[in-house]
């Protein structure tokens, strides 16, 4: 694959964790473009079924979302169905239902870094509820009148807004009390910890209008800018050090960044998918890759994708920042794939399929 330059824009902070200076060396290092798809060969048949018996179909249900608990020797896999019942695949690929609660118009589910617990919204889209799952005790936690929530970066507490207040909780010691953070006037924002002292307000993302995501300081109870633009999404690593920036021009056009800890663009990625169909990690990125659409005129993004009103054919591809190489590690259109939710476990990489919306995992 020919290596194409990216302009790297610049390393302007230095993270708590130092990865500002690990990437200040690789200002001037290269990342690949992905090709287009009638670049693609298939010269090679076996190496076509080879990768084909690599991707595998796990849930035998529909999923609306998953987590992986992966402290343990074994990974601990469940996933919810679309009725909001709670399966875990077992080692041999059977399942066994561990809740058989139903729960209405699920909205969202968040996995704390560990896999162990899940931030599930449901309910009224304008009045929702929050509850915690825990998966390694099959008990229900509510968050009360929480209209947004999060998980702490070490996942021991939880930030949620009651009201108008920001609260902070410890979910280690239930008989600590809350500590209330400040007062917000605030609709529709969601909620994301990316530092012990730091919160995030994220607000919908659309193309036709500015989004802006704020930063709450924990301590200082400062309120500022983290990012500002059109369409714009971000996506983190589990342990917040490095992210992807998704948003577009006036033109509707879209761009990927990565980005560091601190909101700083760190460099411009020569290739366009959503944040969200990502996973991202400290020395790799794995991305699902729109292809094509199937709809003749190009989508208004995000706005149609998170509609349901396009679907992509994807394929996934390997960023490797440390050599600064992209990589295509499943590049087949047999099976239409409209990847999102990814994962990576070990040498694995888990995402849901919005064609047929079963949870899949790919050999890598």
């Amino acid at each position: 694959m020919k290596k194409i330059i990216i302009i790297i824009i610049a390393v302007v902070f230095v993270s708590a964790v130092g990865f500002g200076v690990y990437f200040g060396w690789k200002k001037s290092r290269e990342i690949l473009e992905p090709p287009k798809s009638d670049q693609l060969t298939t010269d090679n048949e076996q190496l076509t079924t080879a990768i084909e018996q690599r991707l595998k179909i796990i849930s035998s249900q529909p999923a609306f979302g998953y987590l992986i608990n992966n402290i343990t020797t074994s990974s601990q896999i469940f996933y919810f169905n679309q009725n909001g019942q709670i399966l875990r695949i077992k080692a041999d690929g059977s399942e066994e239902t561990i809740s058989e609660r139903i729960i209405e118009n699920i909205q969202k589910i968040e996995a704390d870094k560990d896999g162990k617990k899940a931030i599930v919204k449901f309910g009224d889209k304008n009045n929702p509820n929050f509850e915690i799952f825990d998966a390694e005790k099959n008990v229900w936690q509510q968050i009360k009148n929480a209209s947004a929530a999060a998980f702490s970066p070490d996942g021991k507490q939880i930030s949620y807004f009651d009201g108008v207040d920001l609260i902070v909780k410890n979910l280690s010691d239930p008989k600590q009390k809350t500590q209330k953070i400040l007062s917000l006037s605030q609709k529709d924002f969601d909620l994301k910890w990316i530092a012990s002292d730091r919160v995030l307000l994220l607000s919908k993302p659309s193309s036709s209008i500015n989004s802006d995501i704020w930063e709450i300081n924990l301590k200082t109870k400062a309120l500022k800018i983290f990012a500002s633009d059109k369409g714009l999404m971000v996506n983190f690593a589990k342990d917040n050090s490095i992210g992807l920036k998704f948003s577009v021009n006036e033109r509707r056009e879209g761009t990927l960044r990565l980005i560091g800890n601190s909101g700083a663009i760190m460099a411009n990625l020569n290739f366009l998918t959503l944040s969200d169909k990502c996973s991202v990690n400290l020395s790799k990125i794995y991305c699902a890759v729109p292809q094509s659409y199937n709809m003749i005129k190009e989508p208004v993004l995000p706005d149609d994708y998170l509609k349901r009103a396009v679907y992509s054919n994807d394929f996934i591809y390997e960023l490797d920042l440390e050599k600064n190489e992209l990589l295509p590690v499943f590049e087949e259109n047999k099976q239409p794939i409209d990847a999102m939710n990814l994962e990576l476990i070990g040498d694995k990489l888990f995402f849901i399929n919005r064609y047929d919306n079963r949870l899949y995992r790919l050999e890598l």
